[in-house]
């Protein structure tokens, strides 16, 4: 059995339908529908260059003008005003800014205190330490609480801005690319702490990766974009196929499906 069993307790279900995001004479997503998805799981985002994960992240997350709904339980996420979705949605992005000179400890600090406009702040200076170093202690990077963001290598850089995204106890977090640039070793380590925090607290992630082994690896379901649209979602092997390669990224490829529920893709050419 795969080692990525899903949570049996409470948590609300999330269910995108309809989902449009993209620039306001550009769109760059159309009309995407994904769901259910349960509580404690992760969804991997996959496809192509240019085939819109990012974009569907960060409309999700209130960065980019988005149409549809996106179904927390009886809310939507979209009809929220940004101040209500931000204590629900966190956003990972790609890679935290160059040349950021706060501390870890100070950085995570300041993603708990800015909140969106008006809301106050959620505690005070000692309990937004305390609250921020106990975060960095559930990633193990409690030794890094005092080293300054541009001195972090990139698998440090990565855990740093899961902490941020982590201190405001989100219901869905959205990570795009937590992976890019880290070799194996952090990889493992990214993917298996979402894995338990996704346990954990009932999360729902979806991430965007690139690696189609490390997708099938860690993900209960894979949604495979291509060109802005939706091409298949489901289980690994069921989202996965030599059909969808073919037809998405235009490769000869063959699939392999274990006993585990494991998948491995092997490319053998261009189509």
């Amino acid at each position: 059995m795969r080692d990525i069993g899903i949570f049996d307790g409470a948590g609300e279900i999330l269910a995108l339908d309809g989902i449009s995001a993209g620039y306001r004479r550009r769109p760059v997503v159309h009309d995407v529908r994904l769901g259910p998805l349960p509580p404690a799981s992760i969804t991997a985002l996959v496809g192509p260059n240019g085939a819109g994960k990012s974009t569907l992240l960060k409309g999700l997350a209130g960065a980019m003008p988005v149409r549809g709904r996106a179904m927390l339980g009886s809310r939507d996420l979209i009809a929220m005003t940004p101040r209500d979705r931000a204590r629900l949605v966190a956003h990972m992005p790609q890679a935290l800014p160059d040349r950021v000179a706060l501390t870890v400890l100070d950085a995570v600090i300041g993603a708990l205190r800015a909140g969106p406009a008006g809301d106050p702040p959620p505690g005070t200076p000692k309990g937004d330490a305390e609250r921020a170093v106990a975060v960095l202690d559930r990633l193990g990077i409690t030794a890094l609480a005092l080293q300054p963001l541009d001195t972090l290598s990139g698998g440090q850089r990565q855990m740093a801005a899961l902490a941020q995204a982590l201190v405001r106890d989100p219901r869905v977090l959205l990570l795009d690319e937590p992976t890019s640039a880290l070799d194996l070793r952090h990889q493992y380590r990214v993917m298996a702490t979402v894995r338990d925090l996704a346990r954990e607290r009932a999360l729902q992630v979806i991430v965007v990766l690139h690696d189609l082994d490390l997708a099938c690896r860690w993900a209960h379901r894979i949604a495979v974009l291509g060109q802005g649209r939706l091409h298949a979602f489901g289980t690994p092997a069921e989202a996965v196929t030599p059909r969808i390669l073919h037809d998405v990224w235009g490769v000869a490829a063959r699939v392999d499906a274990r006993d585990d529920g494991r998948v491995r893709v092997e490319v053998e050419g261009l189509a």
